[in-house]
């Protein structure tokens, strides 16, 4: 007579080693089980996960999304299953954001306010680091900013960045524009004249407007009696004798405000 005496399955090594959290997109590295079918034939063999969904097979190729998993390696013969031990896999990813950002055209005196963007969820288990980023048309590199803030003249593009330890994300990338008040180059110098006669009062340019709108721009000498009320003169206009001096300005205005010469 012959006796043939089967087991379960013999798996080695029987731990899948150290796993502990990985990124999504990455692959998980485990021991590679060898088994010994103890004189039954496998009816069943590799290893096995636990989702959502409940457990399933599982390929050391396949790519995780963000969540808890267990994991475990099993082998089934007509005489049961053995299984190594179930470990617990956490897969992080990168930041979820909440919030969007949204293009801006504002002056200088403003604060400019791109809109409120939040980390909603780390997907890690650790944080990392979030804000605000900025570009200027002068510069080569982003740096730190801090919405809510004024700017000066300018182009820029602005965007809120968030990093941990899987990877970056970014909202969309913004324009942001900033006027400013017109910028004047030239000067009036003091002159004394007599009435009726011709005044020139020097050459005055609006050197840069400093607003992306022509709409609202005014450029012209000015003269006064007060300081108060001002009143638009030509170059080469007369005045009437006065007692006192006149004032006399050059004036320009945008949408952003006003500038004046001396």
């Amino acid at each position: 007579m012959q006796l043939v005496v089967k087991d379960v399955p013999t798996l080695n090594p029987t731990t899948l080693g150290d796993v502990d959290s990985i990124c999504a997109g990455s692959t998980l590295s485990l021991n590679s089980i060898t088994v010994a079918d103890n004189n039954s034939s496998l009816t069943s063999n590799g290893y096995r996960i636990y989702t959502s969904q409940g457990w399933r097979n599982f390929t050391t190729t396949e790519h995780l999304s963000y969540g808890d998993y267990k994991l475990t390696y099993a082998a089934t013969n007509e005489c049961g299953t053995t299984s190594t031990d179930t470990v617990d896999v956490t897969v992080n990813d990168v930041p979820v954001l909440s919030g969007t950002v949204r293009a801006q055209v504002v002056c200088a005196v403003d604060t400019v306010n791109v809109g409120t963007v939040t980390v909603s969820n780390w997907r890690h288990t650790t944080d990392g680091t979030a804000g605000y980023r900025i570009l200027s048309d002068t510069g080569r590199t982003w740096s730190d900013w801090t919405n809510n803030t004024p700017l000066t003249y300018g182009n820029y593009k602005v965007a809120f960045v968030a990093t941990n330890d899987c990877g970056t994300v970014s909202t969309d990338t913004v324009n942001v524009t900033v006027n400013d008040v017109p910028q004047l180059n030239g000067s009036i110098a003091d002159q004394t004249v007599c009435a009726g006669e011709q005044i020139s009062f020097g050459t005055i340019v609006v050197e840069n407007w400093k607003h992306n709108e022509s709409t609202g721009r005014v450029a012209t000498y000015q003269y006064s009696t007060d300081g108060i009320d001002w009143t638009p003169i030509s170059n080469g206009a007369t005045l009437p004798y006065a007692s006192d001096p006149y004032l006399v300005r050059f004036h320009a205005e945008n949408g952003c405000g006003e500038s004046n010469s001396d």
